[in-house]
C-alpha cells in the first residue's frame, strides 16, 4: 500500500489539537502490491476514495510523476455519488529508467486539507 500522509476533511476542521470527526473526513488508499510495468507499457492501478459517512465533498485528484512516467486519472474529479473505487493509469516511456518510482496523488476536497499518498511503481527493462 501507499503511504497516507494526512487526511483531508470536508469541514476544514484539523488544524491544531482540534478533534476531527471520522464521519466528515476521508482517506486515499492505493493498492496492496506494487504494481510492475514494462517500458513503454501501460497500466491501470486503483485507487480507493475511503469517505466517512458524513463527507459529501467532491475530491480532486491530481499526481506528480517521475520523468519517464506518465499519469491520468479516469475521472479527475470524484463526486459525492461516485464509486469508491477509481482509475489511475500509468504510462512508461519506452526509455523510462528501469527501477522502482513513486507516484505522490494528491486528493484535494473542495473544503479542507488535501491529502497525500505515494504509489510505489516498478518499471522493468524490456529485453
Amino acid at each position: 500500500r501507499g503511504t497516507t500522509y494526512d487526511r483531508g476533511t470536508g469541514a476544514g476542521t484539523n488544524a491544531g489539537d482540534q478533534k476531527v470527526d471520522p464521519s466528515t473526513t476521508f482517506q486515499i488508499k492505493g493498492p496492496a502490491l506494487t504494481p510492475s510495468l514494462k517500458q513503454g507499457e501501460k497500466k491501470n492501478v486503483n485507487l480507493t476514495l475511503d469517505r466517512g459517512n458524513n463527507f459529501k465533498d467532491s475530491v480532486k485528484l491530481s499526481a506528480e510523476a517521475p520523468k519517464g512516467l506518465k499519469v491520468e486519472f479516469a475521472k479527475p474529479t470524484v463526486v459525492a455519488g461516485d464509486p469508491a473505487d477509481t482509475v489511475m493509469s500509468i504510462e512508461a516511456d519506452k526509455d523510462a529508467p528501469a527501477a522502482e518510482h513513486v507516484v505522490r496523488v494528491t486528493a484535494t476536497p473542495g473544503m479542507g486539507k488535501p491529502t497525500m499518498l505515494d504509489v510505489k511503481v516498478k518499471v522493468e527493462q524490456v529485453k
